[in-house]
């Protein structure tokens, strides 16, 4: 490409020096006017009637990607890249504004067109303006000056700027965004829908009015003041215009400007009552029965566990109860699983209601469930209890039109006496248990640290 201008080319009409100029200055005018025509940041075209190009400057010849010995002496439309308008659609000779002002006689300003840059083999966005020269008494123009400005960053941030724009208004994540000193000055769509709140009902308002309860995050001062936070996540309760409060995770980011002075915070929340409800839910199962919703084993060991620790402290004695149902195999085999899940379900009913509040009930596992008792003033009381759960499950069951009966045989271990710690007081108790199976079930045994290791091994055998 040409870098110099190209002297034969002839003078842009309003180049020309004045004719009372004397030769020296008209040379002098001639060559400052070439040089701003070639130096101006600007593209600059001259056309003719014919929009044939007359003149070019080299920022001209840059934007289009075409050298000028191409562009001069050919029509602009013939020799320049095909050109589209903002909605990306390519424009018709007709269309063009070239061809506009060439008819029409009347300037046109500032209009934004797309081209390929061959030499750059980019995509460009230049502004346009055009404005004819047009003689006395005539109403078409002699020649158009066209000026060519490359808005490509400009575009391109305004392209950024629209899909983050669209990005912010369709994600799910309530966005909004404070001054320096916290208080609102824009949401996205999914605030409203989150919050209930519109931009009316919260803008200017510091974003504490939006927080239920800001004592419920101890670990961090949500202070709009304090210069060193960067960023923070965590879980803020929020308020509903109509439906209360409701648990949010939230991001604070700072913004700052080029000095490094804060200059805004962006808050980005998202509705977390579902997600709460799913973990507690997990978190339930991973210490209690699905199927009675009791304390399973993990947690009955860990209660055993905490129990024997403050009896340990207060003196005071645990019993420890062990449950096997008598031939519960029977009832699933003959009536199906579902009958033995709903009698599980009401010997859970029948065991709970026929201990004390601070007694610990839990499904153990299949059909074996346990008891512990705290601060026992007896060693006769769980003997009580145990006579009282026999006759509990005694009575009938109505399943499907089926009236079952079902038995318990259960084993008691106590503490000191049969053990200091959860493991062996478990074992011990479910011993006893096989022990009361053996000697007639619906029955309960006491475990004697004396029986003949011989005896307890069979017994154990054959319930196996």
């Amino acid at each position: 490409m040409k870098n110099s201008f190209n002297h034969s080319q002839p003078i842009p009409s309003g180049l020309s020096s004045c004719s009372f100029d004397t030769d020296s200055s008209k040379k002098h005018r001639y060559l400052f006017n070439r040089y701003l025509f070639e130096r101006i940041d600007q593209g600059l075209i001259y056309l003719d009637a014919n929009s044939v190009v007359i003149s070019a400057n080299h920022t001209a010849e840059q934007l289009l990607g075409v050298p000028r010995n191409i562009l001069i002496g050919r029509k602009l439309l013939d020799c320049s890249p095909a050109v589209i308008n903002e909605d990306g659609v390519h424009l018709a000779s007709h269309q063009h504004p070239v061809m506009i002002t060439l008819q029409s006689g009347k300037p046109l300003k500032d209009v934004v067109l797309g081209l390929f840059n061959a030499e750059t083999h980019k995509d460009i966005w230049l502004t346009i303006s055009l404005f004819p020269e047009i003689r006395e008494g005539e109403y078409k123009p002699q020649r158009v000056l066209i000026t060519l400005k490359d808005v490509t960053s400009q575009k391109m941030a305004e392209v950024r700027f629209s899909m983050a724009s669209i990005i912010v208004n369709n994600i799910n994540e309530g966005i909004f965004v404070t001054d320096k000193e916290g208080r609102i000055i824009s949401i996205n769509d999914a605030f409203t829908k989150l919050t209930g709140f519109a931009y009316q009902d919260v803008s200017g308002k510091s974003y504490s009015v939006l927080i239920t309860d800001i004592n419920k995050n101890k670990s961090v001062k949500l202070n709009a003041n304090i210069d060193n936070v960067v960023n923070w996540q965590g879980e803020i309760w929020r308020h509903h215009k109509f439906n209360g409060g409701f648990p949010s995770w939230t991001t604070i980011n700072v913004v700052r400007d080029a000095n490094g002075r804060i200059t805004n915070y962006i808050h980005v929340f998202m509705d977390i009552t579902c997600l709460n409800k799913t973990n507690n839910y997990l978190s339930f199962l991973a210490y209690h029965d699905p199927l009675t919703k009791l304390p399973n084993r993990l947690l009955v060991t860990d209660r055993v566990t905490h129990a024997l620790q403050n009896s340990k402290r207060e003196g005071s004695k645990i019993a420890v109860l062990f449950l096997d149902l008598d031939g519960f195999k029977n009832i699933n085999d003959i009536y199906g699983h579902d009958a033995g899940d709903f009698l599980l379900k009401e010997v859970a009913k029948r065991i709970t209601n026929s201990v004390r509040k601070e007694d610990t009930v839990s499904r153990y596992g299949g059909d074996e469930f346990i008891v512990v008792m705290e601060k026992i003033p007896d060693i006769k009381n769980p003997a009580t209890l145990a006579q009282k759960l026999i006759d509990s499950l005694k009575k009938v069951i109505n399943i499907n039109g089926n009236k079952l009966s079902i038995s318990t045989s259960i084993g008691i271990s106590l503490y000191p006496s049969d053990g200091s710690d959860t493991g062996t007081l478990i074992k011990n108790a479910d011993t006893a248990m096989y022990l009361a199976k053996k000697e007639g079930r619906s029955n309960f045994k006491y475990y004697n640290a004396g029986l003949n290791a011989e005896k307890v091994e069979r017994v154990l055998s054959e319930n196996a």
